[in-house]
């Protein structure tokens, strides 16, 4: 695929079900425990989208150290054509959660559009119950380190082209 992500999943083999678009990444109660830092509750964050199809969608290994704009730039597609919405995040997480990163620490990236700005949602296990979300902006410009010595790697989940 590429020097950066490495497929995990069988192209398209999983989906996420069709949603209303009501939940937000903030204000969903889940049936683990799932820690949201206080950047997810801002006003022009923490909105509904419009409803989605099922959606077929890819998880992808981080395999080599790099910025937000060089990860998702690997995939070759436009931005909004990676989004997720944050409902279908919330559905993903709980749909399928032993397709996140299970190493502590190191998150699965989902991105996601609210009017013309782009963020990424960081999920992460605090523990073995124990979720994280973090929100980071798309253009932050940290560099993604892979651990080469601990192998571990950050994932990354998008729709299927």
């Amino acid at each position: 695929m590429s020097e950066i992500l490495r497929l995990l999943s069988g192209d398209g083999a999983l989906s996420i079900g069709s949603v209303d678009g009501k939940k937000t990444i903030a204000s969903v109660e889940h049936n683990i425990v799932w820690y949201v830092n206080e950047d997810f509750k801002e006003s022009e964050i923490n909105v509904p989208s419009r409803p989605t199809p099922r959606t077929p969608v890819n998880v992808f290994e981080i395999v080599a150290s790099a910025d937000f704009a060089k990860i998702f730039g690997a995939l070759g597609r436009e931005l909004h054509a990676l989004a997720l919405t944050q409902h279908q995040i919330v559905e993903f997480v709980q749909s399928h959660p032993s397709w996140l990163s299970e190493e502590k620490g190191y998150g699965t990236f989902f991105l996601f559009q609210v009017s013309d700005r782009f963020f990424v949602a960081s999920v992460f296990y605090c523990s073995k119950r124990e979720l994280g979300v973090l929100l980071q902006p798309f253009k932050k410009s940290d560099v993604w380190e892979v651990d080469e010595w601990y192998k571990a790697c950050r994932r990354l989940v998008v729709p299927v082209a």
